[in-house]
């Protein structure tokens, strides 16, 4: 029987036995699950609503938003993904207004539909100088899935967030339950309004702003704050928002 000479090389000593080292077992190359994708892209969906609404420009190239798209669905495959939130920043770098997506919910069974739009925040745009996103993650410690990642994500300063509201959106209906959302707008975002028909017995009714010359802004009763009857060309303020079928009043208080 030969034997190994540990004087000599070890790759002559593999030479000289015959033996050769355990052939080591391909990793799989890691498949991302398509529900996975599928909460990602809804996700992105909500933000690039208001992305275009203020032409912010978060990703300049649709390859950009790819790796996005891949990044999002590495940390939801791997259970880090708290929230994700778009900011709109003032000039003294405070939050004027935020849309965010918290994941991580129960699902109630049902397969969500691909979404048809979501709120966007009416805002005077002299209010918003600049913007981010910003992820929060279940633990920092990406070294499981690090070689995954197609960017380079760094700790975010927290930023100071103005005075004013915050309301759900409707994004656990548009994903069956996986994700929730909500928007804050500050208070300089306020609007006064008109009540131009107050709200009947089917719980909605319609004001006017006048300060952004919008008519037909629908008021509904489950949004009402303190106010418990509007009468026909009442003054109140409140939050507008952007739906896909029109304009709505959030947060409706007395003027």
């Amino acid at each position: 029987m030969k034997t190994q000479n540990p004087h000599l090389p070890s790759w002559l000593n593999l030479l000289l036995t015959g033996n050769k080292p355990p052939t080591p077992t391909p990793k799989p190359n890691f498949v991302m699950p398509e529900s996975v994708k599928l909460e990602a892209r809804k996700a992105i969906h909500t933000i690039a609503i208001t992305d275009r609404a203020y032409n912010l420009n978060i990703w300049p190239t649709a390859e950009e938003k790819e790796k996005w798209l891949n990044d999002i669905g590495i940390f939801l495959a791997f259970d880090n993904l708290n929230s994700i939130s778009l900011e709109l920043l003032g000039l003294d770098n405070t939050i004027v207004a935020e849309i965010k997506i918290n994941f991580g919910q129960h699902v109630n069974g049902k397969v969500g539909g691909a979404p048809a739009g979501t709120e966007v925040p009416v805002l005077d745009r002299k209010l918003v100088s600049t913007h981010r996103v910003v992820i929060q993650w279940k633990q920092a410690n990406l070294e499981r899935y690090r070689h995954l990642l197609k960017l380079n994500w760094q700790t975010a300063e927290t930023l100071h967030r103005r005075h004013g509201d915050e309301f759900a959106n409707s994004q656990a209906r548009k994903t069956a339950g996986r994700q929730t959302g909500s928007i804050f707008a500050s208070k300089d975002s306020r609007h006064e309004l008109i009540v131009t028909r107050p709200i009947g017995s089917r719980g909605y009714g319609f004001a006017d702003c006048p300060d952004l010359k919008l008519t037909g802004v629908l008021l509904h009763e489950r949004h009402m704050r303190g106010v418990r009857e509007l009468k026909l060309g009442q003054r109140v303020t409140a939050q507008i928002i952007q739906l896909p079928v029109g304009l709505q009043a959030r947060e409706v208080r007395a003027a």
